[in-house]
Order: C-alpha cells, then sequence, then structure tokens
C-alpha cells in the first residue's frame, strides 16, 4: 500500500469513528451541584433545597422540568420562577436548544408583586461538558422598572448526571 492510499485510508476511519461515537446528550436528570455569584467561589447551593433538571425528548421536543425537592418534593415545567408561596406566572420571551451541540437556553420575565412595577428579567444558558456528565452555564438575573436596569447579578450553575 502506497502513502497517499494509507493516508485516505487514515482519513476515512477517522470519519467513521467520529461518526460512531455517542452524540451529546442533554436527556436525563441533572442535580444542581454547584451555584456561586459571578464574583465569588463560594457554593451557595447549602441555603437552597435541593434541585433538579429533568430533560426529556419526546416526539423529537425536549421537554423539561425542574425539581424542588425538600419535604416534599415538586415538579414544574422548566422554566420556572417559584418564592416562598410558590410559582408565579412568568413570560417566555425566548427558548432555544441545540440537541447536536448539547445547549439549552431561555430567557423569560417575571412580576414578583402584583402591587409593585419591579420586573424580573431572566436568562438561563447551560452546555453539555465535554465529558458529557455535567451541565453548565449561568442564570442571570435583571431588575427592571419600566425600561430602566436598576441592578442584576450572575449566579454560575453546575448541574451533574444522575448516576
Amino acid at each position: 500500500m502506497n502513502r497517499l492510499s494509507s493516508l485516505i485510508l487514515l482519513a476515512f476511519l477517522i470519519i467513521i469513528a467520529t461518526t460512531m461515537l455517542p452524540a451529546a446528550s442533554l436527556e436525563g436528570e441533572w442535580i444542581l451541584v454547584e451555584q456561586h455569584y459571578e464574583s465569588g467561589s463560594a457554593n451557595i447551593l447549602d441555603q437552597e433545597q435541593p434541585l433538579s433538571l429533568e430533560l426529556k425528548l419526546s416526539d423529537g421536543l425536549l421537554m423539561a422540568k425542574i425539581r424542588v425537592s425538600g419535604e416534599k418534593s415538586v415538579v414544574y415545567d422548566w422554566p420556572a420562577f417559584v418564592n416562598d408561596a410558590g410559582p408565579l406566572p412568568i413570560t417566555i420571551e425566548e427558548r432555544n436548544e441545540d440537541l447536536q451541540k448539547g445547549i439549552i437556553s431561555v430567557r423569560y420575565r417575571v412580576k414578583p408583586s402584583p402591587d409593585d412595577d419591579l420586573i424580573l428579567s431572566i436568562s438561563e444558558e447551560y452546555s453539555l461538558t465535554e465529558s458529557r456528565d455535567a451541565l453548565v452555564g449561568k442564570m442571570e438575573v435583571t431588575f427592571m422598572q419600566g425600561e430602566a436596569k436598576r441592578g442584576s447579578f450572575v449566579l454560575h450553575r453546575r448541574f451533574e448526571r444522575k448516576k
């Protein structure tokens, strides 16, 4: 076999090997294991109830649920905004997923109090790690009053695939 034939065969084998690798899969149950503010390094997760993100493909669509565990486990459609009184109505502005790249994102708004003109504009984006065992990303919350931005914060988050 000459050098050119060997290179062609090698290229062919590489193509076949890469197409046989399992696709990045967002499907599964993801447990929130780390959460910290943008500039911080302290994991603030111990201040929250256990949280998991459940992703499942159904008829080609990615269905998402959020599970809040505690004395009682409660499941909501994702995205959801839950305070001590329970879930609040949200308006989804945009939701995207790229199943090939292992990315899911959403942008939504919520009005925490009917007696106030404060609106929370929230964006979340998570991507599958190279090892496919974690989703990493961030949640950004911006406080809006009318059209004026009144402040914001970012939470960096890491979810690990439930074993």
